[in-house]
């Protein structure tokens, strides 16, 4: 898999990423989404070249 280019955003440096796992670790199970590992759901969000990102993001 392809990493995000250095020049691009990147969840690492977006503090919004907190928010977004502190809620999915919350509120995931009752909205029927699987919790991924933090490392996992920041290699989907930022890997946007991966067929599968786009799959589940359309």
């Amino acid at each position: 898999m392809a990493s995000a280019d250095s020049s691009e955003a990147s969840c690492a440096t977006d503090p919004n990423f907190a928010v977004i796992c502190s809620f999915i670790e919350q509120f995931g199970k009752h909205c029927g989404l699987e919790t991924p590992d933090i490392a996992s759901l920041q290699d989907w969000i930022d890997n946007t070249q991966d067929e599968i990102v786009k799959t589940w993001l359309l």
